[in-house]
């Protein structure tokens, strides 16, 4: 809603007879960036041996609402690796046998972290992100709605809100 404010639902708009089918679980008729079709969420994890001991950040949005271009910038200069393959803030190449253009799914699998940051942080805007890194069997590190924890089991990723700062998280991760 901060980048198209039309769809910012109005809670009193039923009584007007107007409707909402937006990504918001506000919404009459929510519609999530997720589907049972395109997602299959129960992966096993990567295996901690093989996988790549850092994080992927992929982006292409480098003028986020919620700064979070800051963060991963924090969380590399205090030694936490984190290679950023989309055009945001580029600083690494997709791993050998990997394809960018093919499946970010794929890219996913070689890391133990993925830096799943929205450009906003706004209740219900959960988008392919979070579902694509629980599809790929890596660890979310999350940022973003304020309400992702009650749509998510437990223990399921890392909220980016629970620390003070990147120097904390980077601690923790590492």
């Amino acid at each position: 809603p901060k980048y198209y404010p039309r769809i910012a639902v109005d809670k009193n708009a039923w009584r007007k007879g107007k409707f909402y089918s937006t990504t918001s679980w506000q919404s009459e008729v929510p519609l999530p960036y997720f589907s049972f079709d395109e997602y299959s969420i129960h992966k096993p994890a990567v295996d901690f041996d093989k996988g790549i001991k850092g994080a992927v950040f992929l982006a292409r949005n480098c003028n986020s609402l919620n700064n979070r271009e800051s963060w991963i910038k924090g969380l590399i200069e205090h030694g936490f690796r984190v290679d950023a393959l989309g055009s945001c803030l580029h600083n690494a190449e997709t791993p050998p046998g990997a394809n960018l253009r093919l499946s970010k799914a794929l890219i996913l699998a070689f890391y133990l972290f993925d830096m799943t940051f929205e450009n906003q942080n706004v209740e219900d805007y959960i988008t392919e992100k979070l579902w694509l890194a629980l599809g790929s069997g890596v660890i979310p590190v999350y940022l973003g709605a304020p309400n992702a924890g009650e749509h998510f089991p437990q223990n399921s990723m890392i909220f980016v809100s629970d620390f003070k700062g990147p120097k904390e998280l980077a601690a923790y991760l590492n």
